[in-house]
């Protein structure tokens, strides 16, 4: 048995050898799915101009798959995924938040209020392939999500670790597929 204290966890971390072995990247997404269904009492989510109220998101625990190598093609590892999620019918709020091929690059799943985007950023799995930097990058993008406990100064980390998002890629058709889960409940 284990019991997971969500008010008392930063982040959720499921680590994999390789996701193109089709069962390991469906029991990833499962157990992220697991992680996201749990709701925090109080969040660290500090208002701002941009936004008012916290989101859904704000009370979960961020979700992130790591993993050695997403397989031999990052298309049909999204396409993997979004077939899962249909099949499964898990909407946008019960899936992980990022996917990091340590020597490959990541993934972000992109929604509306997500704490990488602001309100007018449709659903998107937006990836970027990043060689060797893909671990700098997960820090860097950890520090944006939100911690159990809100912090007063700004994470160390932030001065030295800015990430580039000039060269993310997406697809629009799985897009608009992961796009009409979010009316699921």
């Amino acid at each position: 048995m284990t019991v997971i204290l969500a008010d008392g966890v930063d982040f959720a971390v499921e680590i994999k050898s390789s996701l193109g072995d089709k069962q390991e990247l469906e029991t990833a997404l499962e157990q992220s799915a697991t992680v996201k269904k749990l709701r925090r009492h109080n969040t660290s989510f500090l208002a701002s101009l941009d936004q008012l109220e916290p989101s859904e998101c704000y009370f979960q625990i961020p979700s992130i798959i790591l993993c050695e190598s997403w397989g031999s093609s990052v298309e049909k590892m999204l396409e993997n995924i979004v077939v899962f999620y249909e099949r499964n019918e898990i909407s946008r709020v019960h899936q992980f938040d990022l996917l990091v091929s340590r020597n490959q690059g990541i993934v972000v799943n992109l929604a509306p209020n997500h704490y990488f985007v602001s309100q007018d950023v449709g659903y998107s799995l937006s990836y970027a392939e990043l060689g060797g930097d893909s671990m700098g990058v997960l820090l860097a993008m950890m520090m944006r999500m939100p911690r159990c406990e809100p912090t007063m100064n700004e994470p160390v980390l932030s001065h030295y670790l800015k990430p580039r998002y000039e060269n993310w890629s997406s697809n629009a058709k799985l897009d608009a597929r992961m796009a009409s889960l979010n009316n699921l409940s």
